[in-house]
């Protein structure tokens, strides 16, 4: 009796799967069943279940091609299709292999399973043919082609990108950093030791050329006929010649602020720097800061300039006969 009752629910689930699954079916195509060797292969799956079911669908990626154990390799695959049809809920996939022996060849069928684990269908295997290449041995032999150079596109560019990017980009951070660090290095000496320029000495002293230029400048009467800057500019530039004539300081490549810094390291008194700081600083506000001075401050300005050349030339005449008094003091005590 109990031997009996075993052998009714064995039949009972077996018609009970077959119900279930005889409107699920599973089938797979070749587009061709002969290729040669190294030729692409694509084979197509497609499952069709009622569309209350859940089929869970095997995604043909490489490492499933992997776990079919055959000699093939695996080329692509398709992202799985999904199409809902008349109450059917269709699933297909494209997969691509290749082969590179020759012979006779069967691709295994596939099994299909339901959300419960259940098998639900299976594919049909497929049979294909992997012939060779047909040689022509009485033909003569070739040399090999050279080798070919591969373009070089925008997706190689990006794989570069990607692969060395990092590298290139801290490469170039630290050029930067080291051509900054080369280029304030070169200013700041520069600033210590100016470079030596070749000192043009005037056939004149400089500050008769400088108070000869002042009074050209003068006649002029620039600013009178509303030429102001031009006035300042010229006046500005006769004393950085004077400068630079008079003490060898490089005036004309320096701002007011720096001819200013070493004036004060030179044989001269504080007024006369106070005095030709502002003047350097009225010629300033006029050029860059578009400042409309009065009159007055013209005349100041040249007063200023015209008194430090005066001034300054007293105090070269003063130091060379205090040089001569002493050297002469000197040889009468001896």
């Amino acid at each position: 009796m109990k031997k009996r009752s075993i052998i009714i629910f064995l039949l009972f689930f077996t018609f009970s799967f077959c119900g279930y699954t005889q409107n699920i079916t599973a089938t797979a195509h070749l587009d061709t069943n002969q290729i040669t060797i190294g030729d692409y292969l694509n084979i197509t799956f497609k499952i069709n279940s009622p569309k209350d079911q859940q089929i869970l669908f095997p995604v043909m990626d490489e490492k499933f091609v992997e776990l079919l154990e055959t000699p093939f390799d695996w080329i692509a695959n398709t992202p799985i299709d999904t199409i809902f049809e008349n109450n059917q809920l269709i699933l297909s996939q494209k997969l691509t292999i290749i082969v590179f022996d020759s012979g006779s060849y069967t691709f295994p069928p596939i099994p299909f399973f339901n959300i419960d684990s259940l098998l639900v269908a299976q594919s049909n295997p497929l049979q294909f043919q992997v012939s060779t290449i047909a040689v022509d041995t009485t033909a003569a032999y070739k040399d090999i082609k050279p080798i070919s150079k591969a373009p070089f596109g925008l997706h190689e560019l990006w794989l570069y990108l990607k692969k060395y990017g990092l590298v290139i980009l801290l490469s170039l951070i630290l050029i930067g950093i080291i051509i900054y660090l080369l280029i304030r290095y070169l200013k700041n000496r520069k600033r210590k030791n100016p470079r030596e320029v070749k000192q043009v000495i005037p056939v004149e002293e400089a500050h008769i050329i400088a108070l000869r230029e002042l009074e050209l400048l003068n006649q002029k009467k620039l600013w009178e006929a509303g030429k102001i800057k031009q006035y300042y500019s010229e006046l500005s530039e006769i004393i950085r010649v004077y400068i630079e004539n008079r003490w060898q300081i490089s005036a004309m490549e320096m701002v007011s602020s720096e001819i200013i810094m070493e004036l004060q390291k030179v044989s001269i008194f504080k007024e006369e720097i106070n005095r030709i700081e502002k003047m350097f600083e009225m010629a300033d506000l006029v050029k860059f800061a578009k400042w409309n001075p009065l009159p007055s401050d013209h005349h100041l300005a040249f007063q200023f300039g015209k008194q430090f050349v005066e001034n300054t030339a007293k105090l070269e005449s003063n130091t060379e006969e205090t040089d001569n008094n002493t050297h002469q003091e000197g040889g009468s005590n001896e």
